[in-house]
């Protein structure tokens, strides 16, 4: 019943279209009427009819057809593209999407192919005034041309990757790897370094576009990435090396699978041992072992699935067969090694079977679930770390219109299990079900619609969607303590540490205040670029919970040093306090994230600094603690500072720079005290000197404008007055407090030593400044000696601020 067919009524009545189209069974089929002539239609086609299909033309509004070009490159995969565009303006000129873009400016006789940014195209739209501008549509993505496709927008600006899993590694910054539908592998860091466009960062993993990807625990260089029909390479990324370790290779490409040795799955298992990652074990129907690196591989298992030979035929048909290996049935479609006991491995086939063997291999037991759906895939198996024998199942069976979740609960090896959905919607089928590392029975689940938390051990589900797209979950990961998540069109999301849930009680929220367990802030500088603003936040993440404050209920945060100082207080009304920062509070759970830095040095307003900047101090590694306090109640948790893993520099080197970099920040601000100083003492002077009753007084006005002089002169020493706006200390000498500041900020943006050069530069500017502060106080002097003959005169005397000297 396949065909073009045809309605003069707007649809209430039909008639098969003939008249030279193909006949017989008719596969997927293209039309496209030509909006510069309506009598001129194109049609392409796929028949069982080796002798017809291809591009047809009618000249007469249907009536009559013929073939205008039989090229199999038009109609390849006929199933998965047959799409015809006819040009808007230009009556001879069609487009055919297939695996190229093919462009006819002959009426479909001949074809030339249009280059675009990815191959696998299926759709276009044409703006029907301008027609340089077009959208194409591809498996990248989608892209515009404003030249009729002589060159194309990127299609990196859109974040549609659809991962089918995601592995991590154990460097710091931990990278994530995903195999990407026909992109490849890629692998990411979870946080962005400083570089020119975060494109740079990304790397390939080797394996294709649908394979599982394992990374040896002990060097991140050394990665399995597989592919379909079994292909798998193990990369060395630091040698630049990277090799075919395939345990079978057989070409799979219009083979029964019936005739297929192994039957390595588009998505096939791939894990390295967590007891030996010498070993490294892939899964066709069998579960494959290597012990050298996939140069050769040893069969470990019977078939482990039901092996129906009736699935086994070749896949599509009559039209047209279609075999890439994704059509592959009957096969292992997750595998795990128990985290307690080497040689305890775990199965789930793609036709519903879980099996588990305790003794690497040699023997295994049949232990599927009794409510398991007839021939469901098993998606994913998770072991807990919490408990051996402890199992979490996610299973789907989609492909037969069976939508429900599935997940399946083990505490005994398989020998009892229960179902654990409520709360999950019957139509949102579950694709992986992961267990927090820390607290058990906190369990995370990817749907096709989002993903769902459980806070009892799957007893009851509610949404953790978040800022999270809808979008299918189709694996999950946990990392350093936060939740990696695949997804299918919205790429790879983190969520930024667990710590919250992990520690989440019914108490917590009864509570007034709440500060949860604070991770380390790691000091590093991954500074993130500024194309890129999804990136994690750098510093301690401090979640705590409370109720709404109000300008009479002010929550305050304090960071407290190992002495006991509080060197930087945030509050959620600083107005009521100058020297408080401001801090946001909502009703129930809050983040703020404490950049591991203490307080800035405090200078003039309006001062113009040049390549200087005068952010807080960094924090040296060490203990802290954050107490925080509404109303009456208070409390206190510590904060570990710890370094970048990657560094050598010593905990001691970064305390001796800690301590020149407070020499620096205290001389600079000394000098803006005294500046200070001497403007409010030149503010006074001009006030006293403009009065009626001091004019006339010949003995002090001499005194007068000599202080005065002095303290200009003075001041010009310390601070170039001249400079109003951001790059005039290019036109003006700097002064000294410009010379500190540059040193401050080039100390504070260290993380080693201090270099000999820095601190021979601390200590030539500090013999610089000690005359200039012992001239203040000499001018302060004879400003004392201006007070007594102001007091003998009745006048009030000028008010000398007090300059503290830090030592």
């Amino acid at each position: 019943e396949g065909g073009i067919w045809r309605s003069k009524d707007g649809g209430e009545n039909w008639e098969r279209v003939l008249g030279g189209l193909p006949q017989g069974i008719i596969g997927r089929s293209g039309i496209s009427i030509s909006p510069v002539n309506p009598d001129r239609i194109y049609v392409i086609q796929e028949t069982d009819n080796e002798k017809q299909g291809g591009l047809y033309r009618s000249d007469d509004g249907g009536k009559s057809w013929s073939r205008v070009n039989r090229d199999h490159k038009l109609r390849q995969r006929a199933w998965y593209y047959n799409h015809v565009v006819a040009h808007p303006t230009q009556e001879h000129v069609v487009y055919v999407m297939n695996v190229r873009f093919h462009k006819s400016i002959d009426a479909g006789k001949t074809f030339e192919n249009v280059r675009t940014p990815h191959g696998d195209n299926h759709a276009l739209w044409i703006n029907p005034d301008q027609p340089l501008i077009m959208i194409e549509g591809n498996d990248g993505g989608a892209c515009v041309t404003l030249n009729g496709g002589k060159t194309w927008s990127t299609q990196h600006n859109q974040p549609t990757a659809e991962f089918y899993r995601v592995s991590v590694d154990n460097q710091f910054p931990y990278r994530v790897y995903g195999a990407q539908q026909d992109n490849t592998t890629i692998s990411v860091p979870s946080k962005m370094e400083d570089v020119l466009d975060p494109i740079a960062t990304w790397q390939s993993a080797g394996g294709g576009e649908s394979g599982h990807i394992a990374v040896d625990p002990r060097d991140p260089n050394l990665i399995y990435a597989g592919t379909y029909i079994g292909q798998i390479d193990r990369s060395e990324k630091d040698k630049g090396l990277r090799q075919d370790v395939m345990a079978y290779p057989q070409m799979h490409d219009g083979t029964e699978p019936r005739h297929i040795k192994y039957r390595f799955q588009w998505n096939a298992p791939i894990r390295i041992s967590p007891h030996n990652p010498d070993i490294v074990y892939h899964c066709s129907q069998f579960v494959h072992k290597t012990e050298d690196r996939g140069k050769t591989w040893a069969v470990i298992s019977p078939d482990l699935s039901l092996a129906k030979d009736a699935y086994h035929d070749i896949p599509g048909g009559p039209v047209q067969h279609d075999h890439t290996g994704v059509e592959l049935y009957g096969t292992i479609f997750s595998f795990e090694e128990s985290p307690h006991a080497p040689g305890e491995l775990w199965t789930g086939s793609d036709d519903g079977l879980i099996h588990l063997s305790r003794d690497h291999g040699l023997t295994w037991n049949n232990i599927t679930p009794s409510g398991m759906p007839q021939e469901g895939t098993i998606n994913s198996i998770e072991l807990s770390d919490h408990l051996p024998g402890r199992a979490l199942v996610a299973v789907y069976k989609y492909r037969d219109n069976d939508m429900r979740p599935y997940i399946f609960i083990t505490n005994d090896y398989g020998a009892s299990w229960e179902l654990a959905t409520n709360g999950i919607p019957e139509d949102h089928f579950v694709r992986v079900v992961r267990e927090d590392k820390v607290r058990q029975g906190l369990l995370y689940a990817g749907t096709e619609f989002g993903m769902y938390l459980s806070l009892d051990d799957g007893n009851n589900w509610q949404p953790l969607q978040l800022n999270l797209p809808f979008t299918p979950i189709t694996d999950l990961a946990i990392a350093k303590n936060d939740l990696v998540v695949a997804t299918q069109g919205r790429s790879f999301w983190i969520l930024d540490d667990l710590t919250p849930l992990q520690y989440w009680n019914e108490k917590n929220s009864e509570e007034l205040l709440h500060i949860f367990p604070i991770q380390p802030g790691i000091r590093s500088q991954l500074a993130g670029n500024r194309r890129s603003d999804h990136n994690q936040p750098n510093g301690a993440v401090i979640y705590f919970s409370s109720e709404a404050t109000d300008t009479n209920r002010i929550l305050t945060l304090e960071i407290i040093d190992s002495d006991g100082n509080v060197r930087r207080t945030f509050s959620s009304n600083p107005e009521k306090e100058s020297k408080h920062e401001t801090l946001q509070v909502k009703a129930g759970l809050n983040r703020f994230i404490w950049d591991l830095r203490f307080e800035k040095p405090v200078v003039q307003e309006k001062a113009v600094f040049s390549l200087a900047n005068l952010g807080g101090i960094k924090a040296p590694p060490g203990e802290y603690k954050v107490r925080m306090q509404l109303d009456s109640v208070e409390q206190t948790v510590g904060v570990s500072v710890q370094t970048d893993p990657r560094w050598e520099v010593t905990d001691v080197t970064l305390i001796e720079l800690y301590s020149s970099t407070m020499k620096a920040k205290n001389a600079l601000e000394n000098c803006h005290k005294s500046i200070g100083t001497i403007r409010s003492i030149q503010r006074q002077l001009k006030q006293l000197s403009d009065r009626d009753d001091v004019k006339n007084l010949e003995d002090i006005q001499p005194l007068i404008s000599s202080v005065r002089d002095s303290l200009s002169g003075l001041e010009n020493w310390l601070i170039q007055t001249k400079s109003e706006s951001r790059q005039d200390p290019i036109n003006y000498p700097s002064r000294i407090d410009d010379q500190f500041a540059y040193l401050y900020s080039t100390l504070n943006s260290k993380d080693d030593a201090a270099g000999k050069g820095a601190e021979q530069r601390l200590e030539d500017l500090q013999s610089e400044l000690e005359p200039l502060l012992k001239r203040l106080e000499e001018i302060i002097e004879t400003v004392q000696e201006l007070n007594q003959k102001l007091k003998q005169s009745s006048i009030q005397v000028i008010e000398v601020p007090v300059q503290t000297i830090k030592p």
